[in-house]
């Protein structure tokens, strides 16, 4: 029954048109709202129009501050540009609408994502999105910084920005032994049939990719 605007100066118009926004301090509380509009006219004549009904959303999305991933990276970067999917999570209970990020580490400006609900929730989280963007380069930087605004259904804005924190890895695997299982005197040996070719190499870092395949080059005795 809260009284939302008033117009008591109308000196006898025979009709009366109200365009403007509802004032937000009055509609404070959310959901479902109803509206009716009661006319009286100047010999003291009412009438009360149907109740409409709309749906009132004040809540802003929620950036989740430590959602920041990188799908190629962990916790270390090298020195080079690597390019990845970066996401995000929002919370936002209403509906998700335009999400875009800018970053000048990950090569992004005011791009859109492509937001779906998360599909493994834990039993406590409701209404979470996740937000992705698709390959972008990030170059080599300790820290990555992404600023992001989030726009829900009902025009909602909010801003954030998120960093993730690297180990800067500049130092190359080592080789501490190639050759055969056979070494006598420094030498290495072969012998008829099946022979396997041991490979230690030392890593502080990130760690190595391990790939098999074949030797490239020939061998002669």
């Amino acid at each position: 029954n809260t009284v939302l605007f008033t117009a008591d100066e109308l000196q006898g118009e025979p009709s009366y048109t109200y365009s403007s926004f509802l004032p937000k301090e009055k509609l404070s509380v959310e959901g479902i709202r109803h509206i009716k509009v009661k006319a009286t006219d100047m010999l003291g004549h009412t009438a009360t129009s149907n109740a409409v009904s709309f749906f009132v959303d004040l809540v802003k999305p929620v950036v989740r501050s430590d959602s920041l991933q990188f799908s190629a990276l962990d916790k270390f970067m090298g020195t080079t540009a690597i390019v990845s999917d970066m996401s995000i999570e929002i919370e936002e209970a209403s509906g998700l609408g335009t999400v875009k990020a800018s970053s000048e580490q990950a090569g992004v400006s005011g791009t859109a994502g492509t937001c779906l609900p998360k599909e493994d929730p834990a039993e406590n989280e409701f209404n979470v999105w996740v937000c992705t963007w698709k390959e972008v380069s990030i170059s080599p930087s300790d820290v990555i910084s992404v600023t992001v605004d989030a726009t829900d259904v009902w025009g909602n804005v909010v801003s954030a920005t998120l960093s993730k924190q690297f180990t800067k890895d500049i130092t190359s695997p080592s080789v501490s032994f190639f050759g055969t299982e056979r070494e006598y005197q420094g030498k290495n040996y072969m012998s008829n049939g099946n022979n396997e070719i041991v490979l230690k190499v030392s890593e502080m870092g990130a760690g190595v990719s391990c790939q098999s395949g074949g030797l490239a080059g020939s061998v002669s005795a």
